[in-house]
Parts: structure tokens; C-alpha cells; sequence
């Protein structure tokens, strides 16, 4: 019924703006369901040759239109690009993702991993930028065609935002894995590791890992609690 009284780019501005609308630290549920909505718009779309890119194009307006909070008439002409994108039309759309620096991504059925054609194994999470949160993390790396990416925690206490990491990515077709990172050694000549317990890409994988090695990984997580308190003591 919805997608009968409404416009497809209306319905992908308002479920970017619901997503940013929700903190980092809340709406965990809130921000799935926005990301729920815009998938079903992107990949249910009739009219527009290129669904897949042209939402990445006009998420990757919308996100700029945010950052240019205060200048009306950069956000106008970002606002005017989105309306001229909601068409799809080919060259519209290349043209936008040149001026955008996104490369094309496939538009046949399946992930961007299939495609493999960009990934990145270090991402922080979370972020220092204002009203971030794990969902537009992963859409940040949808937006810019990522197959796979690696997020890095410094413990083990964020587990509804690894959580989150786990089911953004799968609405989003991009592999996601966790690593945690730690560091030894003595002061002035410490050592920094990234550690992946899992490689199957999935929230039920990772948590299986760590529940059948718990007493065995004792020491590992002790020495997690050492190395955040000493960098709260910094």
C-alpha cells in the first residue's frame, strides 16, 4: 500500500533521515527498520534501471546534504541532483557517481562481495563523528561499493553493537567480520595486533567462537580490562 501512494526518492530521503535521527548509543531496533525500508525500496524498484546505484547516489547526496548543515544553497543543489537522479537514467547516474568518486557497482542479483570490488580490514567503531552509529557505518560502506569490511573493537563490551554490525551488513549484502584489537609489550615499545576469531561472517559464528573458548581465553580478556584501563588513564 505504501509504495503505492509513494514516491520511491521520498521513501529513501525519509528512511536515511529516520536512521540519522536515532543516537549512537539508542534506537538499535529503530535504525534495522529504517535500513529494512530503504533495501526495499532499492531492490523492489520497477521503474529505475539502475536501482542499486541510483540509491547509492542519492544516499550519498543525502549524507552530504547533512554535512552541509548551514549552507542552504550547496544543500539546494544536492537536493536538485537527488530529484534528477530518482529517475535512474544511465547517464545521469554515472555522471553523479563521478563527481561523487564511487565506483559502479553491479546491478545483477546478489552481494557485493561477489562482486569483490572494494574492501576495507581496519574500520573503527565507533566513530568520532557526530550522531554516528554501527547501521551507518555499514551503509557508509555500502555507498561507497565495499565487498567486505573488518571492524575493530578494543573489547568485548559493545556486544548489541557488534550485533548490529552482524545484521546491518546481511540487509545490506556486504560481508562484515569483528576483530579485536590489543597490544603488548612494554611502554614505549608495545606491539598492536588485530585479532579475527571468525571468518564466517555471521553474529552466530563469532559468539560461538568465543562461548567454546571462554575458559581458555580467560588471560585474553583480563588483558583487554588491563589495556582499557590504562587507556583511560592516559
Amino acid at each position: 500500500f505504501s509504495r503505492l501512494i509513494t514516491g520511491r526518492r521520498l521513501t529513501i530521503a525519509e528512511a536515511y533521515m529516520r536512521l540519522l535521527s536515532y543516537s549512537a548509543n539508542s534506537g538499535y531496533v529503530e535504525r534495522i527498520e529504517a535500513l529494512q525500508t530503504l533495501m526495499h525500496y532499492i531492490r523492489f524498484s520497477e521503474k529505475v534501471s539502475m536501482p542499486i546505484n541510483t540509491a547509492r547516489v542519492q544516499i550519498a547526496l543525502m549524507k552530504n546534504a547533512v554535512k552541509m548543515h548551514g549552507d542552504r544553497q550547496a544543500q539546494l543543489e544536492l537536493m536538485s541532483d537527488f530529484s534528477t537522479a530518482s529517475n535512474g537514467k544511465e547517464n545521469v547516474i554515472r555522471r553523479l557517481l563521478k563527481e561523487l568518486n564511487l565506483i559502479e557497482v553491479s546491478e545483477t542479483p546478489g552481494s557485493f562481495t561477489d562482486q569483490i570490488l572494494a574492501w576495507d580490514d581496519h574500520v573503527h567503531e565507533p566513530p568520532t563523528e557526530k550522531h554516528h552509529s554501527p547501521s551507518l557505518l555499514v551503509l557508509s560502506a555500502f555507498i561507497k561499493g565495499m565487498s567486505k569490511i573488518t571492524v575493530s573493537y578494543y573489547d568485548m563490551s559493545n556486544k548489541q553493537r557488534m550485533e548490529e554490525i552482524f545484521l546491518a551488513s546481511e540487509l545490506l549484502g556486504i560481508h562484515s567480520q569483528i576483530g579485536i584489537r590489543f597490544s603488548v609489550g612494554k611502554s614505549g615499545a608495545r606491539r598492536s595486533y588485530l585479532f579475527i576469531p571468525s571468518h564466517e561472517w555471521t553474529a552466530s559464528s563469532f559468539w560461538k567462537f568465543w562461548e567454546e573458548r571462554r575458559e581458555m581465553l580467560t588471560p585474553f580478556f583480563e588483558g583487554l580490562k588491563v589495556n582499557a584501563q590504562r587507556r583511560s588513564d592516559v
